[in-house]
């Protein structure tokens, strides 16, 4: 199942402040590419998806991203934002 790129990167531009319109854009095709094209590999697990991610949150935003930050009192999170 694809992701409909159009429908997500209008959502996604509305919804995140980002450094500016053009890198947004160009980060969100990107990130949804390669989604799409991890997704067709059809082995893949959700660990597969946390780079494209990452990498998504680091370019439109100024924070931090930590994958796999050590553990706290209510748990693993998978992804830290400072």
């Amino acid at each position: 199942m694809a992701i409909d790129t159009a429908k997500n990167v209008k959502y996604f531009c509305t919804t995140i402040s980002v450094k500016n319109s053009m890198m947004e854009l160009k980060a969100i095709k990107e990130y949804i590419s390669e989604v799409n094209n991890k997704y067709k590999e059809d082995n893949t697990t959700e660990h597969s998806f946390r780079g494209a991610l990452e990498t998504l949150l680091k370019t439109l935003t100024d924070l931090t991203v930590v994958n796999e930050a050590q553990h706290i009192t209510c748990g693993a999170p998978v992804l830290t934002l400072l």
